[in-house]
């Protein structure tokens, strides 16, 4: 039987000129969204952004900080409706984005807010995070 949630983690890195990291998904669910993924058996939150942005994008994480948490109920590839997110600031990083997972996006590039928020009026954006987590942090 699957599980009626789990736990989710989403990453904001912001480089020097103000832009954001950002990803464009390929599976569900579909559209622009920051580093993000479930964490898995018996893996804190924070180790889980540091694996997933290291998957996703080759970033390394040196230090964050949590930012946002909540309960958003949007479907992903797993099947589960109900996540609570687990949202971290980062606030060091190593490394520049790349493409790591070409299967599942189909780019990873820091963006302006105002790119971001041309996505997100085209309704062409993860649920998640244009809904809940980047308006409640104020990026849209």
């Amino acid at each position: 039987m699957t599980s009626p949630f789990c736990h989710s983690v989403g990453a904001v890195i912001k480089n020097s000129k103000g832009e954001y990291l950002m990803l464009y998904r390929l599976v569900k669910p579909i559209g622009l969204a920051m580093p993000a993924g479930h964490v898995e058996s018996g893996e804190e939150p924070g180790d889980a952004i540091r694996r997933e942005v290291l998957e996703e994008t080759g970033i390394r994480v040196i230090n964050m900080t949590r930012r946002w948490e909540s309960i958003v109920s949007v479907g992903c590839s797993r099947g589960i409706a109900t996540h609570i997110w687990h949202v971290f600031e980062v606030k060091s990083y190593q490394g520049e984005p790349e493409l790591k997972e070409p299967r599942k996006h189909k780019f990873v590039r820091f963006m302006s807010p105002d790119e971001i928020r041309q996505y997100a009026a085209r309704k062409d954006f993860d649920p998640s995070w244009s809904r809940f987590i980047l308006k409640d942090l104020g990026i849209l």
